[in-house]
Order: structure tokens, then C-alpha cells, then sequence
């Protein structure tokens, strides 16, 4: 009988994600999100609304407010999630882009995010 091979994705931990943070206290809120029409994973780049809300970064936004630190389903209507906002070292393989983002937007992004202490490497 041969052997059967199976493949198991194995869940992101927020470990991978989150290599140094000076405190928790300091460096995680919670965040409101505006009505996330679509799930977002954890290491979303997040940008603050003029209403204080918050949404996913797309690549024609030119700053960056945090990164989400959990998955967050989709919602009819706003909902709150942590979010790192400063003083943390990063993986920057554990970041998530819109699809066919271009590299000098990735770029700008992580060096808006090295403006409010958190850096990606």
C-alpha cells in the first residue's frame, strides 16, 4: 500500500507577525473599522478616516495608521479590532498588500509606518 502524503496549511500566528514591541500598552489600541466589506487578515495595513474610523490601506492612500493584529470577517457595520500603532518591529513578509500592489507604493507604505515607530523587516 503506499503511503499516503497529506498538506495542512498551518494557521499565521500573531508571533510571526510581530517580532518586538516595546509594550503592549503602548504600542496596540483598539481601533473601529468602517465597515469591512471584505474579510481582512491579520497584518492588514490599516489608515485612519476623517470620522476617526478606520479601513484597509490601498495603494493610492499616502499614509498609514497601524497594522490589524487579528483576522476581521466582513460586517455590515463597523467593528473593532486591535491594531499595532507604534513602537514595534515588524515581518515584513507577514504584511498584507492589495493584489498587484507596486513595489514603490509598498515602499512609501513601510516608510510611512517607520514615521510612527513601527518598523518592517
Amino acid at each position: 500500500m503506499p503511503l499516503e502524503h497529506k498538506i495542512y496549511d498551518a494557521p499565521e500566528l500573531l508571533g510571526e507577525l510581530l517580532l518586538f514591541e516595546i509594550n503592549p500598552a503602548y504600542s496596540r489600541e483598539s481601533v473601529t473599522l468602517k465597515t469591512p466589506a471584505t474579510s481582512l487578515p491579520m497584518g492588514t495595513l490599516i489608515v485612519e478616516n476623517a470620522d476617526g474610523t478606520f479601513q484597509a490601506w490601498t495603494p493610492t492612500d499616502t499614509d498609514v495608521a497601524g497594522i490589524l493584529l487579528r483576522d476581521v470577517p466582513a460586517s455590515p457595520s463597523n467593528t473593532d479590532a486591535p491594531a499595532l500603532r507604534r513602537g514595534a518591529l515588524v515581518s515584513t513578509f507577514m504584511l498584507k498588500w492589495p493584489a498587484d500592489t507596486a513595489e514603490e507604493k509598498k515602499k512609501a507604505a513601510l516608510a510611512a509606518l517607520e514615521t510612527i515607530g513601527i518598523i518592517a523587516r
